[in-house]
């Protein structure tokens, strides 16, 4: 049976699983989550060659997703899972731990976007993923 988690469990874990993949820059961090939970958008991504295309799909997401991503975010850095400083996130021991029993598969959704994020790190990471993000937060 697949757990059923609200909409800011699921991005709270995904920031988390971000975060300890080794994206720490708040705004990559935020503007892959919104990537990740956005199935269509993902799979362009993931096809995509170049800045100029990744600008442009990135430059299609939308605000929708910010105000939960933003309260996952402070939940989590409240919660004492997530660190901040500098404009950088960093996990804690509760945040590692709590990344590691992500990994139960209880969840298929949660289980399904955590396989994404090394596609798409990888994806991202030769075009210069600070400026590519920070451009599509500026724009909102």
């Amino acid at each position: 049976m697949d757990y059923r988690i609200n909409n800011e469990a699921l991005v709270a874990c995904t920031v988390a699983q971000v975060v300890h993949h080794g994206c720490t820059s708040l705004p990559v961090v935020v503007g892959v989550t919104n990537l990740l939970l956005q199935e269509r958008l993902r799979r362009k991504a993931l096809k995509a060659e170049g800045y100029d295309e990744l600008a442009r799909i990135v430059g299609q997401l939308d605000g929708g997703l910010l105000t939960i991503i933003m309260n996952s975010l402070v939940m989590m850095i409240q919660g004492g899972c997530l660190t901040y400083h500098d404009n950088r996130l960093g996990l804690t021991d509760q945040g590692l731990k709590m990344c590691d029993e992500m990994a139960d598969g209880k969840s298929k959704i949660l289980t399904k976007t955590i396989g994404f994020i090394p596609k798409v790190l990888k994806k991202i990471e030769p075009v210069q993923p600070e400026a590519l993000f920070n451009r599509y937060l500026i724009a909102l």
